[in-house]
């Protein structure tokens, strides 16, 4: 078996390359999982496609959350590893039942109020009769989600991404399996069409659950025994003080994506539908940089623990110029495959237009907005989530929704594309002034204290 990367010695270009490459693999499959949903539910027809696209920013909302908590649990763990701390009892168990409690209460308060929630998106009572179908069965599965990304944290933060990657993998191959089985049906089962899909995910999230569960109580020795309740609350309280800005800025993104669909719901269901397509084509574009954004933060954490600020800075650099090469080829791919993929997602003509647009404009902007979920990251391993959090409301709040109505009210969907690309320039020149004097504190601070 081969070794893992040693984080405070290793060649560090190398070492993030080995740490990544696995998570890229895993989050192509998980991609994969979004898109197999979008595809067989777009051939349900333009509601079913608007439906799920309405109901993206309460699913990322639950995803945005998991993705914060498990922020707070690997920096946690490899801040530990990297001062030499071998003291962590528990501390997976902990982890793990902290994130699920915290998701399966949101779950039910989500489940409570999506009516209303999605009435202010812009939905009519049909089309959230059509969407309920879907979310119901999605907060069941919510769960298991969850204790999944937390144990993947984990591995994460001690230097493993094969594990990780592999359980991606897993879940995004039953999901495409039991999508077409669930949503259309064989033979003399009739197809269950929106709920098909949720119950794919919940049956594919369960099983990877299980499979995690083994895996963990064999190879890592982590369930010796539930912690003391004191355990539970140092753990916690550790995990608390950068998971929940990390939650938080998280939960930013649903919450513009809501604005937008909101905003985007004025040019029709066809622009909604074609915007719901662009937010997950997106994400697989992006996917190498939300690898690295994965892998990144145990490297920052592990050294900084160890006091190597300069290994800290020479990642952050070379990360910043990997996002902008990289995405860059990634927008002359989508620019030259935005019509053949246009027509993969939908055969309305309206529809169809719609998303080539999407995938001609928002493109350009993401190696811009590579460096502003990179330097999140980085302030997030910093012990900065309160900073983080910072850049979050500034590329969401204050500047995105703002570019995006500007843009819509000059030339409607096409401007809004326009605006929101944009904003993710303004915000990566903010955010990396922010990382920068985060960590010249950072190293004047252990200068000081040596």
């Amino acid at each position: 078996m081969s070794r893992r990367p040693n984080l405070l010695e290793d060649n560090i270009s190398i070492t993030l390359l080995k740490l990544t490459l696995p998570m890229t693999l895993g989050l192509i499959s998980l991609m994969c999982f979004h898109l197999a949903d979008s595809y067989f539910v777009g051939q349900l027809g333009v509601k079913e496609l608007a439906a799920l696209s309405f109901s993206y920013p309460i699913t990322f909302t639950f995803i945005s959350i998991s993705i914060g908590l498990g922020i707070g649990v690997s920096a946690y763990v490899a801040q530990a590893l990297g001062r030499g701390t071998d003291n962590r009892e528990n501390m997976h168990i902990s982890a793990i039942l902290l994130n699920l409690i915290i998701v399966s209460v949101a779950s039910l308060i989500g489940y409570l109020i999506s009516r209303p929630v999605f009435a202010l998106l812009g939905a009519d009572e049909a089309m959230i009769d059509l969407i309920m179908e879907y979310i119901t069965l999605w907060y069941l599965a919510a769960p298991f989600y969850t204790m999944i990304m937390t144990i993947n944290s984990l591995q994460r933060a001690e230097g493993n991404t094969k594990f990780p990657a592999t359980i991606m993998a897993m879940s995004s191959i039953i999901n495409i399996l039991l999508d077409p089985l669930f949503i259309f049906g064989v033979g003399a089962f009739e197809g269950m069409g929106l709920q098909g899909a949720a119950l794919a995910s919940l049956l594919a999230w369960g099983i990877s659950w299980l499979f995690c569960l083994i895996y963990v109580n064999k190879r890592e020795n982590w369930f010796q025994g539930l912690p003391s309740l004191n355990q539970f609350r140092h753990h916690s309280a550790k995990i608390l003080n950068i998971g929940l800005p990390a939650a938080a800025a998280n939960m930013l993104t649903p919450i513009a994506g809501s604005i937008l669909i909101a905003i985007t719901a004025q040019y029709g269901e066809a622009a909604v539908a074609a915007f719901g397509v662009g937010n997950r084509i997106e994400s697989l574009a992006i996917l190498m940089i939300l690898a690295l954004s994965m892998t990144l933060p145990p490297f920052i954490s592990q050294n900084f623990g160890a006091k190597k600020c300069d290994r800290v800075i020479e990642a952050i650099s070379v990360t910043r110029k990997f996002s902008m090469a990289w995405q860059l080829l990634i927008y002359l791919l989508l620019l030259a495959l935005a019509q053949p993929l246009a027509t993969l997602f939908s055969d309305a003509p309206e529809v169809h237009n719609n998303v080539a647009m999407v995938l001609s404009i928002l493109p350009l902007g993401y190696g811009a907005m590579g460096i502003v979920i990179l330097s999140a990251s980085s302030l997030n391993a910093l012990s900065r989530p309160k900073q983080a959090l910072t850049v979050s409301i500034i590329r969401l709040i204050i500047i995105t929704v703002p570019f995006a109505w500007i843009g819509g009210y000059l030339d409607n969907f096409r401007g809004l594309l326009i605006g929101v690309t944009t904003g993710y320039f303004i915000t990566a020149l903010i955010a990396i002034y922010i990382v920068n004097k985060a960590t010249k504190d950072k190293t004047e601070e252990q200068l000081k204290a040596a």
